[in-house]
């Protein structure tokens, strides 16, 4: 089982959907959060089980609520990029995730590119 993270804009969308659903019915913010913990554990194990949605994103549908889990399968984790609702805005992710994604994936390869050439900092003393 791989690991996973949020995105800060994914994480502050659940805690929003979690809030308003809570203040709806008593309860139903922690079945939110315990749905989304659900998938998230299910991708942790099958990374490539959701639907391909373009730019090496997938996304994968809760149960119980009009949700999806858009994340990117890493190699070592689930990286979570939106908590979207399926009918209000569709897709507006695209747009607000791909500076992000573009950004980790500059990083990831600066960082790859200097651990092969070995002119990276030494992490020992």
């Amino acid at each position: 089982m791989i690991g996973y993270r949020f995105l800060l804009p994914a994480e502050e969308e659940m805690i929003d959907a979690s809030v308003f659903y809570e203040t709806a019915t008593s309860g139903l913010g922690t079945g939110f959060l315990d749905e989304i913990q659900r998938v998230v554990n299910i991708l942790r194990d099958h990374p490539d089980l959701g639907q391909p949605v373009g730019r090496g994103l997938r996304r994968a549908l809760l149960h119980r609520f009009p949700f999806s889990l858009i994340y990117s399968a890493e190699v070592d984790a689930v990286l979570i990029v939106a908590v979207a609702h399926q009918r209000r805005r569709p897709e507006y992710w695209k747009k607000q995730n791909l500076k992000q994604m573009n950004d980790l994936s500059k990083r990831k390869e600066q960082f790859l590119a200097t651990a092969r050439t070995g002119k990276g900092r030494s992490l020992r003393p």
